[in-house]
Order: structure tokens, then C-alpha cells, then sequence
């Protein structure tokens, strides 16, 4: 009798290469072009040629490269042999605010390839390896230095808060918010599509604070400084999204404690990072693969349980209220000031 876990863990490892034929997807610019239009695999091969100047493709190896998709059905073929896109295979288009084409190509990226080939070095030695090899002491400083990675990485977090902030545009929201590193603005200006009248600020470092400016609307101020040193701007909702999961326990505590000593006893902190089960085999792999990502990255970073938060919370006199999953392995975690309700 066949050994009925063989399939599954093959699954596994046969990821990194079906990863690794979407990439050249991209790369040839396939979701694009069957967004515009189906083609044959003659047309698709004429159309890479001019999108991408990589030359005309040899027909009989694209033809394969579909097949791949078409197995993981990204893409179908039609009765006049026509390759087109399905509805997932979509969002690996680039002209979508909510794209995953970035997230594709970032594990290209060499300290997001290396961080991934060293981390067996980074869990021995307790220090991210592959910043080490590159000379840099943190992600953020590698994207200063490299303008065209860090266009890439913005794109990517934009177009996981664009789908996030959409999940969360339900949410009864205050009159003003402030969101504690927010990037260039996604969040905010996508809450206030929903919710007409909403004003605040934006606290970010000061060269993603100055692109912040150019997306963000007169209603909402954008400081520019550094969120464990710097005044935050008061407001009756404070946003921590995809900011505490980068940082260990000391540092994670310190953020919160500052947080906490600005808020008002009705005012609310929603945390938006990935929230893992106690029991790890109940995570969903969105949010298993994140800790995993921030591992890499960051040694001390990590994704957290609602009790290791909670505790975190608690130490800055604040609690848990409620939670509830989001796209991306994202989890909202609702708290306020303890003994508060709601």
C-alpha cells in the first residue's frame, strides 16, 4: 500500500520549483500580456519577444512553462488552442493595485534570495546571516541603499495593505487616526475612501514620509520621525500595521508602552500582523510562511500567538478586546486601555 504521506511532503518540496516557474512567468511578463488579450503560444511568444526584449522565446519550452500554470490554474486554453488567464492567475498582473507580481519577484531580490539560503546560519548563530554577508544592519537599510529593491518592496507592501485595509474598511471606525509607521499611505487613504470625514496622521521615517505627502490627501498630517523616539500624533485610533512583528519582545514592549502612554481611556490600538495558533499545526501556512519570512529577515523578528500579544499588551496596561483573521496571513487584534470594553 502506497505511503499516503509521500504526496503531501513532495507537494512541499516541489513548491520552490513551481515558485520558481512563476517567477519566469513574470519575468517574461505571461500574466500581463493574457490579460490583455488570450493568445496562442505562437502570439504569446511574438508578444514576450516585444514586451520584453529578451527575444523571441523558444515556443516548445513556453509551451511547457503554461502547462505549469495551467496545472496550478492560473491559466486555461480554450477550444482554438488560446491560453487566457483565470481569475487567480490575475492577481499576478502588475496594473492591479492588490498585485502579488511584487511579492513573486522579491524573493529574486538578493537579500531576500539570501536571506532564505542562509537561514540554517541564521538559527545558528541567533543573527541574520545574509544582512551579515551584505554589509547592512537591518532590511531597511539595504533598501536605502538600493532604490530599485526598495521600488519593489514598496509595491509589495502596498499591495498587501490595499487588500488588507479593504477587509478592514468594515470596521467601525473614530474620527481620527493615526497610523504609526504607514508607509507610504495605502491604509489611510483607503479607510478614508470608506469612511468620508476621517482625518489624521502618519509618523514615518523621513524618506518614506516625503512619499507619503504626495499620495495622502489635506486631511491627513504626515510627520516625519522616528516612532521610538519622536512624539506620536495624538488621535483616538492608533495603527501599528506589519510594524510589531519586525522587532523582539524588548523592543516590541518599548513601542507599546509609548503607544499606551498616549492614549485616552476610550481610545484604540489595532495591531495588524500575522497571529499564529498555540497549536502550530491549526496555523493558517499564510501566516506560519510569514514568521518564517521574518525569521529570515530579522532575527529577532517574529509573528506571535494572541497570548504572547496579549502578554505584550498587558505589560504596557493594555488588553486584548477582540480579533479577527485577514487576507495574507494578517490578523486585526483590537485593544484598548485594561478594563476597557469593545
Amino acid at each position: 500500500m502506497p505511503d499516503e504521506r509521500i504526496p503531501r511532503v513532495q507537494d512541499l518540496l516541489d513548491a520552490f520549483t513551481m515558485h520558481s516557474a512563476l517567477r519566469a512567468a513574470a519575468r517574461l511578463a505571461v500574466p500581463d500580456l493574457l490579460a490583455a488579450r488570450p493568445r496562442t503560444v505562437g502570439e504569446l511568444a511574438a508578444a514576450v519577444a516585444t514586451a520584453t526584449g529578451l527575444g523571441h522565446p523558444d515556443e516548445r519550452l513556453l509551451a511547457r512553462l503554461l502547462r505549469a500554470m495551467h496545472h496550478l490554474r492560473l491559466v486555461e486554453r480554450d477550444e482554438a488552442g488560446r491560453y487566457l488567464l483565470t481569475e487567480e492567475g490575475s492577481l499576478l498582473t502588475t496594473g492591479r493595485p492588490d498585485s502579488l507580481a511584487p511579492q513573486l519577484l522579491m524573493w529574486a531580490d538578493d537579500l531576500w534570495r539570501e536571506s532564505a539560503h542562509l537561514l540554517h546560519r541564521t538559527i545558528a548563530t541567533g543573527e541574520a546571516a545574509a544582512l551579515k554577508q551584505l554589509g547592512v544592519d537591518s532590511p531597511y537599510a539595504y533598501l536605502q541603499a538600493r532604490p530599485e529593491s526598495a521600488r519593489l518592496f514598496h509595491q509589495l507592501m502596498s499591495a498587501v495593505t490595499v487588500t488588507v485595509a479593504r477587509a478592514l474598511a468594515g470596521e467601525e471606525v473614530p474620527g481620527s487616526v493615526t497610523d504609526i509607521g504607514g508607509g507610504t499611505g495605502v491604509l489611510l487613504s483607503t479607510l478614508a475612501g470608506a469612511h468620508p470625514g476621517l482625518r489624521g496622521a502618519l509618523l514615518e521615517l523621513p524618506e518614506v514620509a516625503a512619499r507619503a505627502r504626495e499620495a495622502l490627501g489635506p486631511e491627513f498630517t504626515v510627520v516625519a520621525g522616528d516612532m521610538f523616539t519622536d512624539p506620536l500624533p495624538p488621535a483616538e485610533l492608533y495603527v501599528l500595521s506589519n510594524v510589531l512583528h519586525n522587532y523582539d519582545d524588548e523592543r516590541a514592549a518599548g513601542l507599546l508602552a509609548r503607544v499606551a502612554a498616549a492614549m485616552a481611556p476610550d481610545d484604540r490600538l489595532w495591531i495588524v500582523d500575522g497571529v499564529l495558533e498555540d497549536d502550530p499545526a491549526r496555523s493558517t501556512t499564510a501566516s506560519a510562511a510569514l514568521d518564517v519570512m521574518m525569521l529570515t529577515l530579522f532575527a529577532g523578528g517574529q509573528e506571535r500567538t494572541l497570548g504572547e500579544l496579549g502578554a505584550l499588551l498587558a505589560g504596557a496596561g493594555l488588553a486584548v478586546l477582540r480579533s479577527r483573521p485577514l487576507p495574507h496571513g494578517r490578523h486585526l487584534v483590537v485593544a484598548g486601555p485594561s478594563g476597557a470594553r469593545g
